[in-house]
């Protein structure tokens, strides 16, 4: 089953994702939960692949599209715990060139805590 998960900190989102994403219904859930408004403040927003199984082109063009909404917000995108199926597709698009990567949502949040440039 598809499934997002939001965790709201008070400098960073977390958005879990659980299980296949690859039609338009689970599109719609990943670029809703990607959304910001204008009164939130954080300084990131990380997507846990931890539990996800499979995303598709369009899930990875809601990904891209999520990138560039955020940085005009001048909010960073980070990305962890991706399986090798997922490395693989964000090697073969160069999408991985773009969109920063981490092992652990804890080294994530460390680069939040610990980088000078956020």
């Amino acid at each position: 089953m598809t499934q997002v998960k939001v965790e709201e900190k008070e400098k960073h989102k977390i958005i879990s994702l659980f299980g296949q994403f690859m039609g338009s219904v689970e599109v719609d859930l990943l670029r809703q939960a990607l959304t910001l408004h204008g009164d939130e403040k954080y300084l990131a927003v990380i997507l846990d692949f931890k539990e996800l199984d499979y995303l598709n082109s369009s899930s990875l063009g809601a990904l891209i599209a999520a990138y560039n909404n955020l940085k005009e917000f001048n909010v960073k995108l980070l990305i962890c715990n991706l399986n090798k199926n997922v490395q693989n597709l964000f090697d073969m698009t160069k999408v991985a060139l773009v969109l920063d990567t981490f092992n652990s949502l804890e080294e994530a949040e460390s680069m939040i805590f610990n980088n000078k440039n956020f």
